[in-house]
């Protein structure tokens, strides 16, 4: 494995043989697919019960292909319980119960449930649009990657993405705006990475649409594009694209929440959680949680990614300046979280919130590892063992904590 990143294009192992690049890129997909997909599929919720986020979005796309209506109102299950729901459903005036889930993730669900016609609620179809964007996030990250780094070091980046991070616990099982966010991601960096500042500004519009604080992904890159470049077109190109995503969000609030807010119907603890978490020592606090502290620190739990951050900063010459602006508005979305909301995002180990910005930053993060490991040892065995660490933690999320723990009688894997 010692040419496990290599200089020029060649494939994983020597088994696959080398032949045209188009066969090279083939056989990698092959191998992405046959490593990711199973594994995907085996931790995928495909049943009524789920984490409340997930299902906030698939009831409400259920209930239009059904009923043709986002009112919620005739399930017990909510109207009994919408107290202890209110983070998820809101009643809204004219007795109307509503999830409070962005439009563009709804959205999403609703050709699934079309197409994937059910008597009766199950959270599988949802969760087909979970693992079809997520893995499609995989694969254009790895399109954006082989230019800059090579095929084999492409598709190593790529496996560790999607297996190394909480991209497979969490984006793959059920539809969380994770998977679709880093799909848009991966766009907005495929766009910039051939010059498309339209193209950038279309993916950040629709990730608008999916999570609107990813918003903020917009206004960084092109700020920092306008500024490398001396010009004001990235700025504008970005901004105005996006601008029509806000717009979108802000008619979906006032037509089903009837007021003019990004924040849709998210309940009051969101802001008045802000303003508790915006002091120096609380903002700290969180904001060590979100990349150094145990159990949700980014940074510790993805090893891999504490090297990459370091190995970029040190080769930050020769990562392209579009890299390095994607990069530094990961960076600035996530510190702006970290004022936001707690770093966990309610998850008892590990994260969420970054997952977004991971592949926004992988372009610059990639580079960063490759030049590392050109530089032989010992680097190549840190980065080896940086990437084994990370998959090896992940996959005791899904099969171990996720699985056995939290059912000990019956292990929930089995259920899913």
């Amino acid at each position: 494995m010692s040419r496990l990143f290599p200089d020029r294009e060649r494939v994983v192992w020597k088994t696959f043989g080398v032949r045209s690049p188009l066969q090279d890129r083939r056989r990698h997909l092959a191998l992405i697919v046959v490593l990711v997909v199973p594994l995907y599929m085996i931790n995928a919720r495909w049943g009524v019960e789920g984490n409340q986020d997930a299902l906030a979005v698939a009831l409400p796309a259920y209930q239009v292909v059904q009923q043709g209506t986002l009112d919620l109102s005739g399930y017990e299950v909510v109207t009994e319980n919408l107290q202890e729901l209110d983070r998820w459903f809101v009643e809204v005036p004219g007795g109307e119960i509503v999830s409070n889930r962005a439009p563009g993730l709804i959205g999403l669900a609703i050709p699934a449930y079309a197409a994937i016609q059910q008597r009766a609620f199950s959270n599988g179809p949802a969760t087909v649009v979970a693992l079809l964007t997520t893995f499609a996030a995989v694969l254009v990250t790895w399109r954006v990657l082989e230019p800059l780094v090579g095929l084999s070091a492409a598709t190593v980046a790529a496996v560790t993405l999607a297996l190394g991070t909480t991209t497979w616990g969490v984006s793959s099982s059920e539809l969380w705006p994770h998977g679709p966010g880093q799909l848009w991601a991966a766009l907005a960096i495929l766009s910039l990475s051939l010059g498309s500042y339209l193209g950038a500004g279309a993916a950040f519009a629709l990730s608008v649409t999916t999570r609107p604080l990813i918003g903020f992904f917009a206004l960084f890159t092109g700020l920092l594009e306008s500024w490398r470049r001396r010009s004001v077109t990235p700025g504008l190109a970005i901004g105005g694209i996006t601008a029509v995503g806000v717009a979108a969000v802000l008619v979906y609030g006032r037509v089903v929440f009837h007021r003019w807010s990004l924040s849709g119907g998210y309940s009051a603890d969101f802001t008045t959680g802000a303003v508790e978490r915006f002091t120096p020592l609380g903002y700290l606090h969180n904001g060590w949680e979100m990349f150094l502290g145990l159990p949700n620190g980014v940074l510790v739990t993805t090893p891999i990614l504490g090297v990459a951050l370091i190995a970029a900063i040190a080769f930050r010459d020769e990562i392209p300046g579009w890299a390095r602006s994607a990069a530094w508005a990961g960076v600035g979305y996530l510190l702006i979280h970290a004022a936001l909301n707690r770093a966990s995002g309610g998850l008892a180990i590990f994260y969420r919130y970054p997952l977004e910005a991971i592949v926004l930053a992988a372009p610059a993060l990639t580079i960063g590892v490759h030049r590392l490991w050109q530089r032989g040892r010992p680097w190549n065995r840190v980065v080896t063992a940086a990437v084994a660490v990370s998959i090896a933690l992940q996959f005791a999320h899904v099969f171990i904590i996720s699985c056995w723990i939290t059912d000990p009688v019956v292990p929930a894997c089995l259920l899913r």
